[in-house]
């Protein structure tokens, strides 16, 4: 936290370009520094930071934030939604988001799943800045922002990669996988997505 804080997020870009990112989600903080910074810090990135549920107040989409992405893995082509919570204009500084809106993501999910799919996309994997919270008692339940986003999906979606609560996730819902693997590089989320 402290160098992204004192590089305005410069480090933690640099550190996923080095790792090979081939996407990311807009996140809560990613907005801190204000839009300058984010728009510098997406110019940086060499993979897209989605955020497709991120409208203008008059239901715009905001045309400098991708939505999603058309990846090619060998021969597989995947697509990739991001999404950021909808909570974003509570924790993050609100002058720096006063003019947007982050819409309910189920609707939009589905929109963006079909069309992946008629460009081509033979897997749709939402990568979220929305999480969840898991109880590891029998039987395990988990529950929070990406579990009813998942419930709520009507698309076929192959996978969800979470974040935001800074928790471990390892669940299905709706018959897709999701993953959240803490914060701060502690865990690492693996999914084997049968095709």
């Amino acid at each position: 936290t402290a160098p992204s804080n004192r590089t305005y997020g410069a480090s933690v870009v640099d550190l996923y370009n080095t790792l090979g990112y081939s996407a990311a989600a807009l996140g809560n903080h990613e907005w801190d520094w204000g839009r300058d910074s984010l728009r510098a810090r997406m110019r940086q990135a060499r993979y897209p930071v989605l955020g497709a549920n991120v409208r203008f107040a008059d239901g715009r989409d905001v045309d400098w934030i991708p939505d999603d992405t058309l990846l090619t893995v060998g021969a597989l082509k995947v697509g990739v939604i991001g999404v950021s919570t909808v909570e974003t204009p509570r924790t993050t500084m609100a002058v720096n988001v006063s003019d947007l809106r982050f819409v309910d993501p189920a609707p939009v999910v589905d929109a963006h799943a079909r069309a992946l799919r008629a460009r081509g996309a033979e897997a749709v994997i939402v990568v979220a800045h929305a999480g969840a919270f898991c109880d590891r008692a029998a039987p395990p339940g988990c529950n929070g922002e990406i579990v009813d986003l998942a419930r709520r999906i009507t698309e076929r979606v192959d996978a969800i990669v979470s974040g935001h609560t800074h928790s471990l996730v390892a669940t299905r819902v709706n018959g897709i996988p999701i993953v959240q693997a803490r914060s701060h590089g502690r865990a690492v989320g693996v999914i084997d997505i049968p095709l």
